[in-house]
C-alpha cells in the first residue's frame, strides 16, 4: 500500500505537466543487473526476447550497469556467448533507439570498442534524465555502499589504467577463465555482505540528492523496493531496479509516474514493489517470487 501511495505521489507530480505538451511521449526503459554470462544461456534468452519487444514501445533504453556478468576488455567481443546479445543492441541503435549504459561494478571495462560493435552510449556513474521538467537521476549504485571498504578498495584498484592494461594483454582463453572464478567469488560474498548490512546507505543516497533532483534509480542491489530518503527538510524517493533471473525486472519513465513491470507479460503489467521508510538490510526473504507472474504468462501465452 506504501508503494501504491508513493507511486501515485510522483504520478501526481508528473501529470501536471502532461497537458503542456502535445507531442506523444514514449516511456524510457531501464534496466540493469542482467549479468549475462559465459555457459548461461537461459538468462541470454530471456534478455533477448525482451529486448526483441522493445521497437515501436520505447526511443530510449537506459541500462543500469552490469548487463554482463563480467566484461574484462574488448577481446569479450569475440566471446561466442555475447554474440547475439551484441547484434540485439546493434540491431535495436541502428533502428533510432537510444541506448545509454551506465557501467556497473562487473562491466566496467567496457569501452569504445564496444561503442562502436553496439552503438551504445556509455555514460558517466551518474545520468540526469528531464521527465516532465523533474530531473530524475541514475546509477548503477554501487558508489552508496560506502561502507563496504573492501569493495571501494576493489573498485579503485581495478580502475588503475596499469591493470586495465595487464587485463588488455591477456589471451582471452585466460579472461574467460578469470570471469567465471570471479563470479564465484562474487557470488558467495554478496549473500555475507547483504547480512552485514553492507549495501546502500542512506546519508550517500542522500548527498547524491542534495540539489533539484526529484528521484534517484539504481541497480546493483538485485531487490526491487523504493525507500524514502531525507534530504533536509525534504522526503524523496529511493528507487531500486531489479535484477533477471528466472524473471527480469524493469522500470519505465513515464510522463505520469515512475513505474515496475515484470518480464515475460503478455500486458506490460505494473506490478507493486516494496516500499521502506526505514533503510534496512535486504535478504532473500525480499526477492520477488516468479512463480505467479511466470504461471500468469504462461496461462495467457497457452504454453
Amino acid at each position: 500500500m506504501l508503494n501504491r501511495l508513493s507511486l501515485l505521489l510522483v504520478a501526481t507530480i508528473f501529470s501536471s505537466d502532461r497537458a503542456m505538451s502535445s507531442s506523444p511521449f514514449k516511456p524510457i526503459v531501464v534496466f540493469g543487473d542482467s549479468h549475462l554470462a559465459v555457459g548461461v544461456p537461459a538468462r541470454t534468452k530471456l534478455v533477448m526476447d525482451f529486448l526483441e519487444g522493445l521497437p515501436g514501445y520505447t526511443d530510449h533504453i537506459i541500462i543500469l550497469g552490469d548487463l554482463f556478468d563480467f566484461w574484462l576488455g574488448a577481446k569479450h567481443l569475440l566471446l561466442p556467448d555475447f554474440a547475439e546479445v551484441l547484434d540485439k543492441l546493434r540491431a535495436l541503435t541502428d533502428q533510432g533507439v537510444r541506448i545509454s549504459l551506465i557501467p556497473g561494478n562487473r562491466d566496467f571495462l567496457l569501452d569504445d570498442h564496444f561503442v562502436r560493435r553496439t552503438g551504445v552510449d556509455l555514460m558517466d556513474d551518474y545520468q540526469d534524465i528531464d521527465l516532465a521538467g523533474k530531473t530524475i537521476r541514475l546509477s548503477h549504485g554501487d558508489l552508496l555502499c560506502t561502507s563496504d571498504w573492501r569493495y571501494r578498495i576493489w573498485r579503485t584498484v581495478v580502475r588503475n589504467p596499469l591493470v586495465k592494461a595487464f587485463i588488455a594483454c591477456t589471451p582471452l582463453f585466460f579472461t574467460r577463465w578469470m570471469a567465471v572464478q570471479m563470479r564465484r567469488v562474487s557470488q558467495s560474498e554478496v549473500k555475507q555482505k547483504n547480512l552485514q548490512g553492507l549495501g546502500f546507505q542512506e546519508a550517500a543516497a542522500s548527498e547524491v540528492m542534495q540539489d533539484n533532483a526529484a528521484a534517484l534509480i539504481v541497480g546493483h542491489a538485485h531487490f526491487p523496493h523504493t525507500k524514502t530518503i531525507h534530504v533536509k527538510d525534504d522526503e524523496k524517493t529511493f528507487y531500486v531496479c531489479g535484477d533477471w533471473a528466472e524473471i527480469g525486472i524493469y522500470m519505465t519513465l513515464e510522463v505520469d509516474g515512475i513505474f515496475y513491470h515484470v518480464f515475460p507479460s503478455s500486458d506490460r503489467e505494473v506490478i507493486d514493489v516494496q516500499h521502506f521508510t526505514e533503510w534496512i538490510a535486504l535478504d532473500d526473504r525480499h526477492r520477488i517470487d516468479p512463480a505467479p507472474y511466470l504461471e500468469k504468462f504462461q496461462a495467457a501465452s497457452g504454453s
